[in-house]
């Protein structure tokens, strides 16, 4: 080929030749190709600027002189006007035939094979995200490379040749993959409109390749509007289920190259390792020998000037004595001397090295890898998210739909539909309802109980701080000291059979010993017993079962507005926290139950079962269990059920609310009653109370402060009140209970 570059350089194949004069923006570049053969510059190509010559005659090389040339226009980061005639748009010094005024004797035409039954394929692969749908039209396309692919990571191959690039990575999901070039034309998604749209027009064989869009039956007659002219006929090919065995093949292949570079890349590791542990070694005993070297080196040294210095002290009548002795004694030092080199010329021990193992272990598939038949990837077809909102909608294709065709891949229409059931059932169990919303079932149950939660503690107050309760209180508490039984009453006898929990007689309540956690157990069984029951109402699916444990807590927060704070019950895990109320929620594999059999808005079965508890608890208590002890953290308290706001003359909530009737920020909330007193601007605070206990014999048992009754929605700044009762903050000390 031959060819001219945007810097007006002129290319025979790979080799670059003259340069020409360059253009820029506006130009009009015009390349002339001289076939006459009478003229001097036959078989040559010039360039031209704006009708002016830019570069003289380039011969054309002779593999292409008498052969049919193509012209081919491709340009890089720029819009380019074409024009081919009949009339030049700059006059020329001379005269020409332009390519649209070519006579067809002067012009080859390349032979186009058209269909059979003149009719184009729009094939549309539909196939479950992750389970070798692009490695299917991988292979398809190689085998068929007449067909073009029209999908996100084919605009992305495109703009990489094209010289686009995206420095900050873009495979989010193979379906969608992120475009962030920082041009607007491909960052906007107007590059997938123009080609949508020409691609409706141009006859051409096309693979629309679009995981989730092809799943979903909107999708596809949507898809399927845009290839509506006669000349294209509509295809389904169906990808599901059990692939064949040459598919599988690949499949297991790429699984064991995969493992055989983990395996080769763990294996230069631990030698490296070995290999620095060796150097490690060595350098250490170099570092020992020259250390002993330099000691009996400085021995040696320190010798010699003792016995110099030895010498010269003696007197001078005994020189000639000592000079013998001297001699004698330098004698033994030099036998000393060469026995010390002879030690050091014998040659060091070298310990035998093991043989290095110098080719990686070759690995092969286990007998569960030799199961699998869709390789792992690194990047996943559909994002979580979209998988999530989406796979509910996914459905096996049918003619109705538009197409002309429907084609079974993989497995037959029966199978590949019971596959597709299969698929969504499993999916449901471990995907969680992005969109759910609390209906107003929940919401009217939730107002409901935290009117009667309010009132219960009302009643539990006024009844401690009545006459008759604390004379009560201190009957039994004299009773228990004396080692006697008080008198038993209709709240120590059985529960259950009790019909007003708010008065068992002359105005006692069942709760009266209920102290700040059990309150909080109790609003703790209500949550999560309305949760289940709520997540049934409004899932409204007879696929989930119920609140997987897995995604309780996003559930939790869907409709409480709120954490779980296991931290507040003393907990670090959801099964310690479903311990604690154990009679009324449990875990059923991982599905959120209930062993209750009672409706789902009956609050007093929920409070028997907190005050049964606590008699146990206190039972084991008093008979010395310690591990029945409570531990919540005091400066952590559970929040209250929430109600709704109050609202003004137009219907708004009132406060900090939004419009779902719950605290718009925060995760602690007060029941509507909560709310501190009015004082002015610039007055004091009340001073913070400190925990009242009150008479009763029960060893944990704490009297609580009820908030008083106002129309305020947001939590008081002065004493720490809870809905539980009145306490003191502390520095994460705990209380008993």
């Amino acid at each position: 080929q031959v060819f001219f570059d945007g810097e007006g350089g002129f290319y025979v194949g790979s080799t670059k030749g003259t340069n020409s004069k360059r253009f820029f923006r506006d130009n009009t570049i015009q390349v002339l190709l001289n076939l006459d053969s009478k003229s001097p510059n036959s078989n040559t190509v010039s360039l031209f600027v704006d009708g002016v010559r830019a570069m003289q005659p380039q011969a054309l090389p002779e593999g292409l002189v008498g052969k049919p040339l193509f012209p081919h226009i491709s340009f890089r980061g720029v819009k380019v006007l074409t024009h081919f005639g009949p009339a030049a748009s700059k006059e020329l010094p001379f005269k020409c035939h332009m390519l649209g005024a070519a006579s067809e004797a002067d012009c080859a035409k390349a032979k186009q094979v058209e269909p059979k039954d003149g009719k184009y394929e729009v094939l549309m692969p539909v196939g479950f995200p992750d389970e070798g749908t692009f490695e299917w039209l991988d292979g398809f396309l190689e085998k068929r490379p007449q067909y073009t692919e029209l999908s996100d990571r084919k605009i992305l191959e495109w703009a990489a040749s094209s010289g686009l690039w995206s420095g900050k990575g873009w495979k989010s999901s193979n379906d969608k993959p992120e475009f962030k070039f920082g041009a607007p034309g491909m960052d906007d998604g107007s590059i997938q409109k123009i080609i949508n749209s020409v691609a409706g027009i141009m006859p051409r064989n096309y693979v629309v390749m679009e995981v989730k869009s092809n799943l979903v039956g909107a999708d596809r007659q949507e898809t399927l509007k845009r290839f509506s002219l006669p000349h294209f006929k509509k295809v389904a090919a169906v990808i599901m289920g059990t692939p064949p065995a040459e598919f599988k093949k690949v499949q297991q292949e790429r699984i064991l190259k995969d493992k055989q570079v983990k395996a080769e890349t763990a294996w230069k590791m631990a030698k490296m390792e070995k290999k620095r542990a060796k150097d490690k070694v060595k350098q250490q005993k170099a570092f020992e020998e020259r250390r002993k070297k330099m000691e009996e080196e400085a021995k040696k040294k320190a010798a010699e000037a003792e016995a110099k210095k030895a010498a010269e002290a003696e007197s001078k009548t005994k020189a000639a004595a000592e000079k013998k002795e001297g001699d004698k004694e330098e004698e033994e030092k030099k036998e000393e001397t060469k026995e010390e080199e002879k030690k050091e010329a014998e040659p060091m021990e070298v310990e035998e090295e093991e043989e290095e193992e110098t080719e990686p272990p070759a690995v092969t598939l286990t007998d569960e890898e030799k199961k699998v038949n869709f390789a792992p990837k690194a990047i996943p077809d559909m994002t979580a998210a979209v998988m999530n909102k989406s796979f509910a909608s996914f459905s096996v294709p049918e003619k109705a739909e538009g197409f002309d065709e429907v084609r079974y891949e993989w497995q037959k229409a029966s199978e590949c539909k019971a596959y597709l059931s299969k698929w969504m059932l499993e999916k449901k169990k471990t995907t969680r309802i992005e969109e759910l919303k609390p209906g107003q079932w929940f919401n009217d149950t939730l107002k409901s109980f935290t009117e009667k939660f309010t009132a219960w503690q009302a009643k539990g107050k006024a009844w401690t701080e009545s006459a008759e309760g604390k004379a009560k209180a201190e009957a039994k508490k004299k009773a228990e000291e004396k080692g006697l039984s008080a008198s038993e009453s209709k709240a120590d006898g059985d529960i259950f059979s009790v019909e007003d929990v708010a008065d068992i007689g002359s105005g006692e309540p069942l709760f009266k010993d209920f102290g700040l956690e059990d309150w909080a157990l109790l609003n703790l069984r209500f949550e999560l017993f309305t949760l289940q029951h709520a997540f049934a109402k409004d899932a409204n699916d007879a696929d989930r079962p119920g609140v997987p444990e897995q995604h309780l807590f996003f559930y939790y927060n869907r409709y409480f507005k709120k954490n779980v704070n296991l931290k507040g019950y003393g907990v670090d895990k959801l099964v310690d926290l479903a311990l604690l109320v154990k009679d009324s929620i449990t875990f059923e594999g991982d599905i959120l139950s209930t062993p209750l059999d009672c409706e789902a808005d009956d609050f007093n079965t929920l409070l028997k079962q907190t005050e049964l508890a606590r008699r146990e608890r206190q039972r084991r208590l008093d008979a010395g269990d310690e591990t029945a002890e409570l531990k919540f953290p005091r400066n952590q308290p559970q929040p209250p059920p929430r109600g709704p706001p109050s609202r003004n003359s137009s219907g708004a909530p009132q406060g900090r609310w939004n419009d779902s009737g719950r605290p718009a920020v925060g995760g602690r909330y007060a029941p509507a009653s909560s709310a501190p007193p009015a004082r002015s601007q610039g007055s004091a605070p009340p001073p913070r109370s400190a925990p009242s206990y009150s008479g009763a014999s029960s060893a944990q048992k704490r009297a609580y402060t009820p908030p008083p009754a106002t129309s305020s929605s947001y939590v008081s700044k002065q004493a720490r009140t809870s809905a539980y009762g009145s306490y003191s903050g502390g520095s994460g000390s705990y209380y008993r209970r």
